[in-house]
């Protein structure tokens, strides 16, 4: 008999779920830059589990959509063709 007993707790490395998000930047007539890696710890699922309930007391995050578009108010505006117009008759 030993000591220290093994208990789940010890057994071995923990297992941790992390939310990964990959980030691309991308910047029109320059170098390519290698993607930002965001890795997150997310809380263990197997509470939620055990209690249904209060999934349904916490409002549900919003729903992250793709990065928004690039902002090109900083770039000089290029004058636009206009159409020619028509002759008098």
């Amino acid at each position: 008999m030993t000591s220290n007993p093994s208990t789940p707790d010890t057994d071995g490395p923990k297992t941790e779920t992390t939310l990964t998000t990959r980030i691309r930047i991308n910047i029109p007539g320059s170098r390519p830059i290698p993607p930002v890696v965001v890795r997150k710890p997310v809380k263990d699922a197997a509470p939620e589990a055990a209690a249904p309930g209060a999934a349904e007391s916490e409002p549900a995050p919003a729903p992250r959509g793709q990065a928004p578009a690039p902002v090109r108010a900083a770039l000089p505006a290029r004058p636009t063709a206009q159409a020619p117009a028509p002759a008098p008759q």
